[in-house]
């Protein structure tokens, strides 16, 4: 197990990673928040630890970090908090994060939830490496995507976007996001950038309104892939969206009488 760590107590930092250690964990300490955030963004650990305590409120920088991560990659999540507030524990787990601990917390219970976090992981199902909608399948583990009986060729970054559009259709994406999650800081993405990548997934992956599947970009606000009732009965019924997609066909079946 491979840990990267950030805590706002030094000695709390060391006495974690001796205990995670002593267990058979391998530990990198990271001074910020964003040296985890880096780190991981190449991969190779199985947990990330990181110490909100003193990121500003509902800090969207990171739960937009960690909603890419959740996305896009294995790397378990664990939140260090000092915020009880039902509202704002609800918001990192909804954004992806595995487990939020609040603070104070002994070491020992840190590192136990930790070990906890990755024992879990390990046991995720294949069903969450993929994605099936309106007839698309998009294979995390891969990086493939098939159109039907069409296999369709995309590189690492627009399969990155494809998949974190996809994975949360009928939501909209804000450009920060996407730049988080496909480029794993928060960099200064030129917005033309992140437009020829959504071009080019449109062009590839042959999303229009036609087919009852298309990216919708909607200015100051990011991107939302749309999909049509008629075109969301594609997927398979268990897939992880399949209750949004369900919601979707309701609200237009009440259109369609109420019209």
């Amino acid at each position: 197990m491979n840990i990267a760590l950030h805590t706002n107590d030094a000695h709390a930092t060391r006495r974690i990673a001796q205990l995670l250690e002593s267990a058979g964990a391998r530990c990198q300490c990271f001074g910020t928040s964003e040296g985890v955030m880096h780190a991981t963004h190449h991969g190779g650990f199985d947990v990330a630890l990181i110490d909100t305590r003193q990121l500003r409120e509902a800090d969207d920088t990171l739960l937009a970090w960690v909603r890419g991560r959740a996305a896009a990659a294995t790397t378990a999540i664990v939140l260090l908090s000092s915020d009880p507030r039902a509202e704002s524990v609800v918001r990192a787990l909804e954004s992806g994060a595995d487990d939020v601990v609040l603070m104070p917390s002994p070491p020992e219970v840190i590192a136990a939830r930790v070990r906890a976090v990755h024992r879990r992981a390990r046991n995720v199902q294949e069903d969450h490496h993929r994605v099936h909608l309106a007839g698309y399948t998009l294979d995390r583990n891969t990086g493939g995507v098939q159109d039907r009986d069409r296999t369709v060729h995309l590189t690492p970054r627009e399969f990155s976007i494809a998949w974190f559009l996809f994975s949360r259709p009928c939501s909209f994406v804000s450009r920060d996001s996407i730049g988080m999650a496909v480029w794993g800081l928060q960099a200064d993405i030129a917005e033309h950038t992140i437009e020829q990548h959504i071009y080019m997934l449109r062009k590839k992956l042959q999303l229009s309104p036609e087919r009852g599947v298309w990216i919708r970009a909607a200015y100051g606000r990011g991107y939302r892939m749309e999909v049509r009732a008629a075109a969301a009965r594609a997927p398979l019924e268990d897939a992880p969206h399949a209750g949004a997609l369900a919601m979707i066909t309701a609200i237009e079946t009440g259109w369609s009488r109420n019209s």
